[in-house]
Formats: C-alpha cells, structure tokens, sequence
C-alpha cells in the first residue's frame, strides 16, 4: 500500500520519493543494458560463426575462435543473471514503496535468453570438435567460386607500347574511315 505524503513528515516525504525516483530511473538504465545483451551476443555469435566458416584459416584456429564464442556465452548468461538479480532488488523496493505485490513469474525472459544463451555455447563446442569436418564444404565452395569466376579482362593500354632504341618502329595499324553523310561528288551530279 502506498504510503500518503500526508502521513509523512515532509522533508523524509521528499526525500523517499526522490530515492524511489533515482531507483526508477537507474531500473530503466539496468533494463536497457538487459535487452542490449542479447543484441550484441547475437551480432558476435554470427560473427565469429561466419569466420569461421568462411575464412581459410586452420582449424585449431577455427577452434580457437568457436571455444571463444561457447566462452562468452556462457560468461554473458551469468552476467545476465547477475545483471536481473540486482534489477529484481531495485525492482521488489520500487514496488514497496507503491504498495505493489511481487509477481509471481517475473524471470521467464532471463530463463529463455540464458537457455538461448547455453544451447549457443553448446553448439560451438559440438562444431569445435571436428572444425575441419563441419566447415569444409563451405571453406571448398568458397575456393570453387573463386576458380569458376571469370578472370577479369585485361585492360588495353590508351598508348601504344614503346619502342625499345635501335629496334625497328612498329607500323600503326591502319584505321578505316570514318563514314561520312556527304555525298560523293559523282552522285551528286545525276
């Protein structure tokens, strides 16, 4: 139950709704960095995935990079679950002071983004094992665009090649003319 300012003394009044509103303020700073997360583990996870499919790289490298993406999973679903414990504390005194219940399941997005979180960890390590094996279809289809892809056209030089001294000048390739709309004067006559 909220407790009226009237029943209050003013300066302790003043000074609990000015706690409630930095501790309001500093949940939504916390709940933000909470969404963020997932953001930004989904952006390295890719990365680091498509690394290591694509680069031509050995595969202790390959399985360097896949332990560092299972790595900062992991370290990332214990950050999330430190970072909700200490927005629960903000949150249970933010709802005190409104007079408000605690609800009854208020962990299921941290349980869906930490199992996430783990299943991605998971895989890296069960790819880590043989990168060799599960990557190399696509480190081979990678090499055989590169060999089916046209070499590029080799561009004509603007200027003809130089002749070396003491060697015979090369004779300049006779052009055709250029056609004309004129008339010859024969025709023109009948």
């Amino acid at each position: 139950m909220q407790t009226d300012s009237n029943d209050r003394e003013p300066q302790v009044a003043a000074r609990e709704d000015i706690i409630y509103e930095q501790r309001s303020n500093e949940f939504r700073s916390l709940n933000t960095f909470f969404w963020q997360i997932p953001l930004i583990m989904m952006t390295l996870n890719g990365g680091l995935w498509y690394a290591v499919a694509t680069l031509e790289v050995a595969p202790s490298v390959q399985r360097l990079m896949l332990w560092f993406a299972a790595g900062a999973n992991i370290v990332m679903a214990i950050a999330l679950v430190r970072l909700r414990s200490v927005m629960g504390d903000l949150l249970e005194r933010i709802r005190t002071y409104e007079g408000r219940d605690k609800p009854k399941t208020d962990k299921v997005i941290l349980a869906l983004f930490c199992g996430l979180f783990l299943v991605a960890a998971l895989g890296a390590m069960i790819a880590s094992r043989a990168p060799e094996q599960n990557f190399l279809k696509a480190a081979n289809a990678a090499k055989a665009l590169k060999a089916a892809s046209p070499s590029p056209a080799k561009p004509v030089p603007a200027f003809p090649p130089r002749s070396e001294p003491g060697s015979q000048p090369q004779p300049k390739p006779q052009q055709a003319p250029a056609p004309t709309n004129e008339v010859p004067p024969a025709e023109a006559a009948s």
